[in-house]
């Protein structure tokens, strides 16, 4: 098979006012050194499209198709990845700032039919000192540490305990005393309810 090579020491300029095509029977590697970088040149490689989208599309999904964007070699600081079957897997080792999705105009949703888990080895925080209402949907049990015990229902059990009475010699006891009122209400969370 025949070979046809480039070689420059200066620049290589390519103008196409057209469209451009490239069929390529083997792999396709490109290496940029960039010693601009010491002129200020932090890009590498840019893409810029004026108009339309840029796809990045590999066919085969089973047995060795795959994108991956790393951070070091291999990933070693980060990754993007999308394996063969179409598993995600977004991380980072070495940013001290993590990971962060945010949104300013639209909603952020995760969902999935299957198990979803989110956790935290130091602090898992839900909601803010902003957020208006935090809602926890469950079609069978809420748990918290464990389902040892029942939540106990405030409301419910306050207008139990107000109108209760104890068996005396004399009979039946006396309502709650109203001094014991104010300080009921107290006991009951203004910002945590619970369903039936």
């Amino acid at each position: 098979a025949g070979a046809l090579k480039f070689g420059t020491p200066g620049r290589l300029d390519i103008n196409a006012f057209g469209g451009k095509a490239e069929t390529i029977g083997g792999s396709s590697e490109e290496t940029i050194a960039n010693t601009d970088v010491a002129l200020g040149s932090v890009n590498a490689k840019l893409i810029k499209a004026m108009f339309g989208k840029i796809v990045l599309e590999t066919i085969d999904a089973v047995a060795t198709g795959g994108l991956e964007l790393n951070q070091g070699p291999g990933g070693a600081a980060g990754q993007i990845s999308i394996a063969q079957l179409g598993d995600i897997n977004i991380k980072t080792l070495t940013g001290p700032g993590g990971i962060t999705l945010s949104a300013v105009l639209g909603p952020i949703s995760i969902s999935t039919p299957m198990a979803a888990e989110f956790s935290g080895v130091q602090t898992t925080t839900v909601g803010s000192s902003a957020t208006a209402t935090t809602a926890v949907e469950a079609a069978g049990m809420v748990t918290v540490g464990g389902s040892d015990e029942p939540a106990l229902m405030g409301k419910t059990f306050l207008d139990l305990f107000k109108d209760h009475t104890h068996p005396t010699p004399n009979g039946p006891s006396g309502p709650l005393s109203p001094q014991f009122a104010p300080k009921l209400l107290k006991t009951m969370s203004k910002k945590v309810f619970l369903g039936k």
